[in-house]
C-alpha cells in the first residue's frame, strides 16, 4: 500500500453515487461505455465499484479536476478515471486531501465476464487513485504530484498489473522532476484536454521504466553541473545552493515535515545527504529544553559537549553557541555558508583555480565530508530517537549500568574496585591539603574506581613508553529483531606520549571486515582554543587531512599495514553486545581495548564519533534518512 499522508477518508460529492459528466457527455472515457460507482464509500478509503457492462482492462489512470460540480464547501473534486479507450469505465468520487494515495476494493469478475473483456489480467486487479487538495482556483489544471508521490503511484501501479499512468500525471511529475517532459512521452510541457489530442498523448503511458528515465535523465544533469568547473557556472550553482540551504533549514526550523523540503527537487536532488545534515542542525533547536537521555536538557548537553571543541581558526568553544535556544538557532542558518567559504579557501588548490574553489564550496555546505559533521548528525539521531522512542537501550551510556549489564551478559569488560569509597593523599601537603574523596558507583556514588589498564605488549612496542590507553572505536548499527550489530567502520586511536588519554592521538583507519590498519590522520585541530590555537588550526601537517600518516609521530614505528590481532573476535564480541544490550538504538560507538588482560569491551557511546574512520556514506547518509523520516513524522505527529 502507497503511504498516505493524513488521509482523512473520502470527500462526498454534492450527488452520491453521481460522477461528473465530461464535455462531450459520453463520460470521461469519451467512448460511451456507462459505470457507476456504489453510494457506499467506507471512511477507510475504500470503495465498492459495480460495473453495469464488463470488466474493463484497468491499464491506465488519469487525473482530472471536475470543475463542472458545484463547489458547496471550497473542495475540489477530483475525478480518477480508468483512461482505457475500450473498456467500460469506472469514474471514481474525488477527495479532499493532499494527494493522498488510496487503495480501492479489488474488483472481482466473473469468468464469463473476463472472457468477454478478452483480459490477460487477473480476476482482480487493484486500482490506485490520487487525491488534490482543496486550493486551486483554476479550473482544468491537474494535481501537482511531487517525484516521490509519482515514484510510490508508479511502482503500485506496476505491483498491481497496471500498465502505468497517463499524460496528466505524467506531465504534473515532470513538473515536479524539473524537467520540461518526460522521457518518452511527446510534445511540449503541459497539456491541457485539447494539446494532449494535438500531440497524441490521450491514452499514451508513462510506465516505471520512464520514471527510471526520468530520475537517470535529471542525475545526469547534476552530474554534468557538478563537473562543469567553469567559475560561471559553479558562480551560479552556489548562488542556488546557498539559497536552497536557507529556504530548507528554516523550513526544518519551523517544524516542517521532514521528507518535504522546499528545495527537496534540485541542490538536495537524488542524494539524502545534504537533507540529512540539514535536519540534524534543526534536531537540536526543535527539543532544545527536551530531556536528554545523558541527563539535563538537550540544549544544556549540548554545551558541555562542544566546550572543547572550536572550528578550525577561531579558537572560540562552539559550546557559546549554546548559550540560547535563538542564538543556536540563527547560527545554524548565518554560520555554515560562512564557514564553507573559509574552509574552501583554506583547502583549495592554488592550481585549480575559482571553479573548483567555488565546488568545494557548494560540497561543504551540503554534503559536509569532515567528521564532526557526521558526528552532529549522530548526536542529533540519538537525541531525537531517545526523545521519541524512550528505548530503554539508552542506559547504557551511563558507564556503571553499561559495565553491570556486560557482566550479566558474560562480556569481557573492565574490572572494578568494590570498595564503597577511596581516600587519596598527596605525599607532602598538609592542612587538608592534597585531600581527594571518591565514593564508588558500586555504592550509589558517582564514580567508577577501576585499576589502571595497559597496552598489550604488541601494542606497546609501536607507541612510546608514556602513551595512554590505546584503543579501537568500532561503530555499528542494528536494526533490531533479535540480530546483532553491523561494523561500519573501525579506527585505531594510537595514543601520543606524555597523553592522559587517546584523544591525542594518532587515527588510523582500520578495515572494518579484515583489521588491516591504513593511513592515519588527526583531528586535533579542532580541538585548539584561544587565539594561539586558532593560529595554529590554521597549518595542519602533512597528511593530517588526507589520512596520509603511515608512521606514529613519536616513535616512527610502521603502522600501516600491520592487522589487528583476533579482529573476528572483536567484531562477534561488538555484533554481539549491540544486538543483546541496545538492539532499539540504531547507532553505537564501541571503545574496546587490547590490554594486558586480553580483548576489553570499555564502553558504550550512544552520540557515537566515527573519528577519521572510512566508511560507506552513501549507506550511512541512507540510514539516517530512513530514522529521521520516521522520527519526524512521529515528532510532529506528538
Amino acid at each position: 500500500m502507497v503511504r498516505a499522508r493524513g488521509s482523512r477518508g473520502w470527500s462526498p460529492s454534492p450527488e452520491r453515487g453521481s460522477v461528473p459528466e465530461s464535455p462531450d457527455g459520453n463520460g470521461w472515457h469519451g467512448n460511451g461505455a456507462s459505470s457507476e460507482v456504489s453510494d457506499e464509500h467506507p471512511r477507510s478509503g475504500g470503495s465498492s465499484l459495480r460495473n453495469k457492462n464488463r470488466r474493463p482492462d484497468i491499464n491506465l489512470l488519469s487525473l482530472r479536476w471536475a470543475d463542472e460540480q458545484p463547489q458547496d464547501d471550497d473542495r475540489r473534486t477530483c475525478a480518477a478515471t480508468d483512461a482505457t479507450s475500450d473498456a467500460g469505465g469506472h469514474d471514481l468520487e474525488g477527495f479532499d486531501n493532499d494527494y493522498q494515495l488510496h487503495e480501492l476494493t479489488e474488483m472481482p469478475s466473473s469468468d464469463e465476464e473476463h472472457g468477454r473483456a478478452g483480459s490477460h489480467h487477473s480476476h482482480s486487479e487493484r486500482l490506485f487513485t490520487c487525491g488534490a487538495t482543496s486550493g486551486a482556483s483554476d479550473g482544468g489544471k491537474t494535481a501537482d504530484l511531487d517525484l516521490s508521490d509519482f515514484r510510490e503511484v508508479l511502482q503500485e501501479a506496476e505491483t498491481a498489473g497496471l500498465n502505468g499512468l497517463n499524460g496528466h500525471m505524467c506531465d504534473s511529475a515532470a513538473d515536479g522532476a524539473g524537467l520540461d517532459r518526460l522521457p518518452g512521452l511527446r510534445g511540449g510541457s503541459s497539456y491541457d484536454d485539447d494539446e494532449m489530442t494535438t500531440h497524441g498523448l490521450a491514452g499514451e503511458a508513462a510506465s516505471v521504466g520512464d520514471l527510471r528515465d526520468i530520475e537517470d535523465e535529471k542525475e545526469e544533469v547534476l552530474r554534468k553541473e557538478h563537473e562543469d568547473t567553469s567559475p560561471v557556472s559553479q558562480l551560479r550553482l552556489a548562488v542556488r545552493d546557498t539559497w536552497d540551504y536557507l529556504r530548507c533549514m528554516l523550513h526544518f526550523l519551523r517544524g516542517g515535515a521532514y521528507d518535504s523540503p522546499p528545495c527537496l527537487g534540485k541542490s538536495f536532488g537524488k542524494t539524502p545527504a545534504a537533507r540529512v545534515h540539514a535536519y540534524a542542525k534543526a534536531v537540536p533547536y526543535l527539543l532544545w529544553g527536551e530531556a536528554h537521555y545523558r541527563g539535563g536538557t538537550v540544549g544544556r548537553d549540548m554545551a558541555r559537549n562542544l566546550r572543547n571543541v572550536a572550528l578550525p581558526g577561531t579558537g572560540l568553544p562552539l559550546s557559546l553557541l549554546c548559550a540560547s535556544r535563538t542564538l543556536y538557532g540563527a547560527s545554524v542558518l548565518v554560520l555554515p555558508p560562512l564557514y564553507s567559504l573559509a574552509a574552501a579557501v583554506l583547502r583549495r588548490d592554488p592550481r585549480g583555480g575559482l571553479g573548483p574553489l567555488i565546488r568545494r564550496y557548494r560540497e561543504q555546505l551540503l554534503r559536509p565530508p569532515d567528521w564532526f559533521s557526521a558526528w552532529r548528525a549522530n548526536c542529533s539521531l540519538s537525541t531525537l530517537h531517545a526523545h521519541v522512542t524512550k528505548d530503554e537501550g539508552y542506559l547504557i551510556e551511563d558507564k556503571f549500568v553499561f559495565l553491570q549489564e556486560a557482566r550479566r551478559l558474560g562480556l569481557p569488560t573492565t574490572p572494578m574496585l568494590r570498595d564503597v569509597a577511596v581516600v587519596v593523599k598527596h605525599r607532602n601537603e598538609e592542612g587538608g591539603l592534597g585531600f581527594q574523596s571518591f565514593s564508588n558507583a558500586s555504592g550509589g556514588g558517582d564514580w567508577i574506581i577501576q585499576p589502571r589498564l595497559h597496552n598489550s605488549r604488541r601494542i606497546s612496542g609501536m607507541l612510546p613508553p608514556d602513551a595512554p590507553l590505546s584503543t579501537l572505536r568500532l561503530v555499528s548499527c542494528c536494526e533490531g529483531g533479535g540480530m546483532g550489530g553491523e561494523i561500519l567502520s573501525c579506527v585505531w586511536r594510537a595514543g601520543r606520549s606524555g597523553a592522559e588519554t587517546d584523544h591525542s592521538s594518532v587515527l588510523f583507519d582500520v578495515d572494518p571486515v579484515t583489521g588491516e590498519v591504513r593511513g592515519g590522520a588527526s583531528n586535533g585541530r579542532w580541538y585548539k582554543l584561544g587565539p594561539l590555537g586558532a593560529a595554529g588550526s590554521l597549518a595542519p601537517k602533512e597528511g593530517e587531512e588526507t589520512n596520509g600518516i603511515t608512521r606514529h609521530p613519536d616513535t616512527g614505528s610502521v603502522i600501516s599495514g600491520w592487522r589487528i590481532p583476533d579482529f573476528a573476535s572483536i567484531r562477534d564480541m561488538v555484533s554481539e553486545a549491540h544486538g543483546k544490550m541496545a538492539a532499539g538504538v540504531p547507532l553505537i560507538g564501541w571503545d574496546v581495548g587490547l590490554t594486558t588482560g586480553g580483548i576489553l569491551l570499555l564502553e558504550a557511546n550512544l552520540s557515537c564519533n566515527f573519528f577519521r574512520a572510512s566508511y560507506d556514506r552513501d549507506r550511512y547518509h541512507n540510514l539516517l534518512d530512513e530514522h529521521f523520516a520516521a522520527l519526524s513524522k512521529r515528532l510532529n505527529e506528538g
